[in-house]
């Protein structure tokens, strides 16, 4: 099997990229955090090999030159510095989402499970989820569908999410290729398979299961915490069943 990948990492991967570049020359991943990202990777990598790159500097936009050899680009940025010169026919937008709460509370237990592993001790939940509040890091996945300029931290002028947010990041759905959505992962990979025409799916062969916390189940909340969540997520709870809808359709 590993020589098998071997081979398949220099021959069937390039047998993949060419047939894709014939629709797409380029795959623009907007990375939201805590959302099945490191498996979405996985999966390009598998089948396109390692030809991707990560920005992590918000100094060019994804159809600069400078990226013009990368297929896969990915980061924790917003639709509006991927699309900061407008829609490239060319390109392929891709975006991953799960249940907003279940995400907060992933973030929560992940934070907690790396202060544990110090021997720190970490905030309770609801204190967790007054603090998000404080950062203004509330409705995530609204954020980076806006339009505005975002990166991980949330907008860069730090604001608050509004209803005019909300409806510009409504109108961006339509310039998203395909959503991923964790929840319905499995059908997502071969969803996506379909629309990027992969040939050869080296992904098939090996577990994509890639975030630890992705798929967990977390103690119920009480009625401070619920109050808390609704707050953070009362925007990204209706665009996720936008979301969902469309993918049903």
């Amino acid at each position: 099997m590993n020589k098998f990948f071997k081979f398949g990492c220099n021959s069937l991967t390039l047998i993949n990229l060419i047939k894709t570049k014939k629709f797409y020359k380029k795959v623009i991943f907007i990375h939201a955090p805590q959302s099945g990202g490191n498996s979405i990777d996985y999966f390009f990598k598998l089948n396109f090999g390692f030809r991707t790159k990560k920005i992590e500097t918000y100094d060019k936009f994804v159809d600069d030159p400078i990226y013009a050899d990368d297929f896969l680009l990915f980061g924790h940025f917003g639709i509006g510095y991927a699309l900061a010169n407008g829609i490239n026919p060319d390109f392929f937008y891709l975006f991953n989402i799960r249940n907003p709460q279940n995400r907060l509370l992933s973030n929560y237990y992940r934070n907690k499970s790396q202060s544990d592993n110090e021997n720190k001790k970490f905030l309770s939940r609801e204190d967790f989820f007054k603090v998000r509040i404080s950062q203004k890091q509330d409705n995530l996945y609204t954020r980076y569908l806006s339009g505005e300029r975002v990166n991980e931290g949330g907008f860069l002028d730090n604001s608050r999410v509004n209803q005019s947010m909300y409806d510009n990041a409504v109108k961006n759905l339509e310039k998203i290729n395909y959503f991923f959505v964790l929840e319905d992962a499995k059908n997502s990979f071969v969803e996506l398979k379909k629309k990027l025409r992969i040939l050869m799916p080296l992904s098939n062969f090996l577990s994509l299961h890639k975030n630890k916390v992705s798929d967990s189940t977390f103690p119920e909340t009480n009625t401070k915490e619920n109050d808390l969540l609704e707050k953070l997520t009362h925007f990204d709870k209706k665009i996720y069943n936008l979301i969902i809808e469309r993918n049903r359709n």
